[in-house]
């Protein structure tokens, strides 16, 4: 092997390992199926990635993890000091106001389509929370945000979490 081709060859494999040091690995696993932020199983048949049954089952179960997962407050004075939007639960209790559903593929141990319960995020960021508190933001390409849930997001950032102007959903 000539100088130049070694040469070569040694710049190709430290490019090489310094590029798979950058990125590969670490983080969770992103799905290669769509994925959506959607606020109703009308809104997520709409965008055309799911079928009717897919969105109506998933958000159904969304809607049901939320109701036995979310925070649960006494009075909505409490429950306004900890969230940004609240809802009154059908128990006359408060809790997180729901406002759109992630719907994607399964990833990792979740097989099937999967639809995860989001709300107002508590911080300035532009977008929606779990209630483990991940982030779903516009910034993130590999998400659509349907047309309507782009607008429960504007109206959030309009009324800047504003609670007089909350009503319950579920």
């Amino acid at each position: 092997m000539t100088l130049n081709k070694r040469a070569s060859v040694s710049l190709t494999l430290a490019a090489t390992l310094a590029l798979s040091a950058c990125g590969g690995g670490g983080g969770p696993p992103v799905p290669e199926g769509p994925r959506g932020i959607y606020i109703s199983t009308g809104d997520c048949v709409d965008a055309k990635l799911f079928d009717l049954e897919t969105c109506r089952a998933t958000i159904e179960y969304a809607i049901k993890v939320h109701r036995q997962t979310a925070p649960v407050y006494k009075t909505r004075r409490i429950c306004e000091a900890s969230e940004v939007i609240c809802e009154r639960s059908f128990r006359d209790e408060f809790r997180p106001r729901l406002l759109a559903f992630l719907v994607q593929e399964g990833t990792g141990k979740e097989e099937g389509t999967v639809a995860v319960p989001l709300y107002p995020p508590n911080s300035m960021q532009a977008g929606f929370r779990s209630i483990d508190d991940t982030y779903y933001l516009p910034k993130d390409l590999t998400l659509t945000f349907s047309p309507m849930a782009q607008k429960a997001l504007m109206a959030n950032l309009n009324t800047g979490g504003d609670r007089s102007k909350s009503k319950g959903m579920f």
